[in-house]
């Protein structure tokens, strides 16, 4: 009787494992798969470097600009 929970609960134990360590693999490949999606559609980006920097820059800038109005409102 004891043997058998002892059993059981080492199986759960390794289980356990086995489905974090199975979650985690995946999720590590769809992220890898969605890195690989952006670098390679985004070939166009690269050639024109700076003008993506500036879209950056910008984006921040009206982000803060955002933010700073809400805090007054």
């Amino acid at each position: 009787m004891i043997k058998s929970k002892l059993l059981s609960m080492i199986a759960q134990l390794f289980i356990g494992v086995g489905h974090r360590m199975i979650a985690r693999i995946w999720r590590l490949g769809a992220g890898a798969r969605l890195f690989f999606l952006t670098i390679v559609y985004s070939g166009e980006s690269f050639r024109r470097f700076n003008l993506t920097l500036r879209e950056i820059y910008f984006t921040g800038v009206m982000s803060l600009l955002i933010i700073i109005v809400s805090a007054f409102l």
